[in-house]
């Protein structure tokens, strides 16, 4: 709690269980309805907040901003820039295992998505929204940890708020950091991507072009729920090579196997950007059986192929 000198005694500027700063010290708190500040001639009692022995003076030392304290007292869990930003915010606000952690969770997810072909971004976003829903909390929990660590090693207070002080509080440094560690994942996920995805010619792998078949695919076509088997239907047939196609139009082939020879079930040209180097379309089997599906240049090189089953 900070005290200011007052005609008469001292007075608290904070609500005694929740820590809000009060419009009229003395007056019962507007925010939680269960503390109040009050004015006590030459003696202050020392704020606790809420049922954790914590004084409200140690926290508000530990986070400089009454923001926290606020949130604190109501169980309000939204933080906009632990949603935003969550690293930065981390890093900023000194929970550097938390940033740390967040950053493996999502080169973990990279590696995953190398190896699948595909993530939602939803997963992505997902994450975002715990950070904003659950960063006050796992900020508060920080604090109380801290404190109460510094609290039992030491008796002196004006020790406590001086170590309280430099534990908590924000770091410049820590946003310099936070930014760099992003730009550095963002690096990492990439070669990972190059050198980890069996789509992309990698040292693990040495597959060329492929088509993937899917149940459907995003705006810049990734396959979701790709698979060799479905139902009759329609099916999303993706050619990617990650090389430009560097040809105006290719020649798609779709064939069924009958017995010990091949169908001819459809065969056309299809005009492309010569710069694409990912084509995709959508084809409904209605007959069920074992496709094959082949993409050439007009020269008649092969660029692609892929089969599939339909029940």
């Amino acid at each position: 709690m900070y005290i200011t000198e007052g005609s008469g005694g001292l007075e608290s500027k904070f609500c005694s269980f929740c820590g809000q700063r009060l419009d009229i010290p003395g007056q019962p708190c507007l925010n939680c309805s269960k503390g109040n500040g009050f004015q006590i001639g030459d003696k202050v009692e020392e704020q606790i907040f809420g049922t954790t022995g914590i004084p409200v003076e140690f926290l508000k030392a530990f986070t400089k901003k009454d923001v926290y304290l606020a949130k604190w007292g109501k169980n309000s869990g939204w933080n906009w820039p632990a949603f935003l930003f969550p690293p930065i915010w981390m890093a900023y606000r000194k929970l550097y295992v938390e940033s740390a952690i967040y950053f493996g969770i999502i080169v973990l997810l990279s590696i995953i998505e190398s190896f699948v072909g595909y993530m939602s971004s939803s997963i992505y976003l997902l994450i975002s929204i715990f950070a904003g829903v659950y960063g006050n909390k796992i900020y508060y929990r920080k604090a109380k940890k801290t404190i109460e660590e510094i609290m039992a090693l030491h008796e002196d207070k004006e020790r406590r708020l001086l170590l309280i002080g430099k534990k908590g509080g924000t770091s410049g440094w820590g946003i310099f950091c936070g930014i760099m560690l992003v730009l550095a994942s963002s690096v990492l996920m990439v070669f990972v991507d190059e050198t980890v995805n069996p789509e992309t010619r990698s040292v693990f792998y040495s597959k060329g072009p492929e088509v993937i078949f899917a149940e459907d695919a995003d705006d810049q076509l990734n396959a979701i729920h790709p698979g060799t088997t479905f139902p009759q239907g329609t099916v999303m047939v993706i050619l990617r090579s990650y090389d430009d196609f560097a040809v105006n139009n290719i020649k798609i082939t779709i064939t069924k196997k009958v017995g010990g020879s091949e169908l001819i079930v459809k065969h056309y040209d299809e005009a492309i950007d010569p710069k694409w180097g990912t084509f995709g379309f959508e084809y409904n089997f209605i007959e069920s059986g074992q496709y094959d599906i082949s993409f050439t240049k007009p020269s008649g090189d092969l660029i692609g192929s892929g089969r599939v089953n339909i029940e």
